[in-house]
């Protein structure tokens, strides 16, 4: 949360790390685990937003104002 996100995006729950990508499938950003990420680096626009957890992978799609 937020969805949309205008800089910072924060992600409840444990995970080891996360991936956005652009509706290319361009990878945009990869962090690891942390309370809140910057994506202000982040162009305006819809991405796709990978959670990788032990058991497998959660993709949604946020929004970048």
């Amino acid at each position: 949360y937020p969805n949309p996100v205008s800089d910072r995006l924060r992600i409840k729950g444990t995970y080891q790390m996360i991936q956005i990508h652009n509706l290319s499938g361009q990878l945009m950003l990869e962090q690891s685990y942390s309370a809140d990420h910057d994506l202000s680096s982040l162009s305006s626009g819809l991405y796709l937003l990978s959670i990788f957890q032990k058991d497998g992978k959660q993709t949604q799609k946020i929004i970048k104002e």
